[in-house]
């Protein structure tokens, strides 16, 4: 990005002050710690590390990126546009939230209840009250409306 003031940095023993920038950023790749999306769709996101990548390329982008599911669930799919630093995307597909608070979780895909450290339910508010067991239970009073024995039970 910028001439060295002392010293030189070579790629493969050369100077890259003896490269053409073209070539020199053909070469090395910037990763930067944030985030970075333009307001443009994800194909055109993907493509600018590489204008002219080919439909290939572009696919293996999306698998080593680990986005496969998340694109075809998209309905204009890489054509999807993202918004200025991704705003127009969900951040929630790798959300794990952990609760006391049931009404916190009850919208989510799955709900994985624990007793004494052990998986003893899984599965959606729906499913778990259908099951009538612990969840239901913690459930039940938790939405009691008798604040006594909601205090009771928070203790």
């Amino acid at each position: 990005m910028y001439d060295c003031d002392a010293g030189s940095i070579s790629i493969d023993g050369m100077d890259v002050k003896r490269m053409k920038q073209q070539s020199l950023r053909e070469q090395v790749g910037v990763v930067a710690q944030d985030t970075i999306l333009f307001n443009a769709t994800l194909r055109e996101n993907i493509i600018y590390g590489k204008e002219n990548a080919s439909e290939d390329e572009i696919k293996e982008a999306v698998r080593l990126s680990a986005l496969e599911s998340f694109v075809s669930g998209l309905p204009n799919g890489l054509e999807t546009v993202v918004g200025e630093r991704g705003m127009k995307l969900s951040g929630g597909e790798t959300t794990i939230l952990i609760a006391h608070r049931l009404s916190t979780a009850r919208n989510a895909d799955e709900i994985i209840v624990l007793n004494e450290g052990r998986i003893v339910e899984i599965g959606t508010h729906g499913d778990l009250l259908d099951r009538d067991g612990i969840y239901a239970e913690m459930w039940k009073l938790q939405t009691d409306t008798n604040d006594e024995t909601n205090e009771e039970t928070m203790k």
